[in-house]
């Protein structure tokens, strides 16, 4: 687990949850939250992966529910529920599963293995980028529509 929440032990987090009102002036509801809080860090600090994704040699994805994909150094850590600090989707972008771009819009995107590019959305199931290569929306994990081009300065008249 690769995040912020490594640099606490569990221990750390177990003496933080049981003096976290020594020599603070809370009310109980507060002190009540904060210990919440920090239970949610214990949990997501003990979570365990329940299997890994894998990629083979043919590029087709697998998910090891046996435990051998870690010794590979290339799985990604599977979990029933996220650990903290788990990548949420910031304001305005769009998960593909949930909405395709339409043919013809200008996009923002972040691949499913972490490529950010931008390009023009074709109308085959590919966006067209600006450098002349082409990436398959079916790779597209979130995205974003871009705003419209300005158009074009008006000449100025001789009047």
């Amino acid at each position: 687990m690769n995040n912020d929440l490594e640099q606490f032990s569990e221990e750390r987090l177990e003496d933080m949850q049981k003096y976290v009102t020594a020599g603070m002036t809370l009310g109980h509801a507060d002190a009540l939250l904060i210990r919440q809080a920090i239970g949610i860090a214990l949990a997501a600090k003990r979570a365990k992966p329940v299997g890994y994704s894998i990629r083979d040699e043919n590029y087709n994805w697998h998910i090891d529910f046996c435990g051998k994909a870690h010794e590979l150094q290339q799985g990604d850590s599977l979990y029933t529920t996220p650990p903290a600090n788990s990548p949420a989707i910031p304001d305005g972008w769009i998960k593909y599963q949930a909405q395709r771009p339409a043919a013809n819009e200008y996009i923002s995107f972040v691949s499913r293995h972490g490529e950010y590019a931008s390009g023009l959305v074709g109308e085959d199931e590919w966006v067209e980028m600006h450098d002349g290569t082409s990436f398959e929306l079916a790779e597209i994990y979130i995205w974003l529509l871009l705003p419209p081009l300005p158009a074009a300065p008006k000449p100025e008249s001789d009047e």
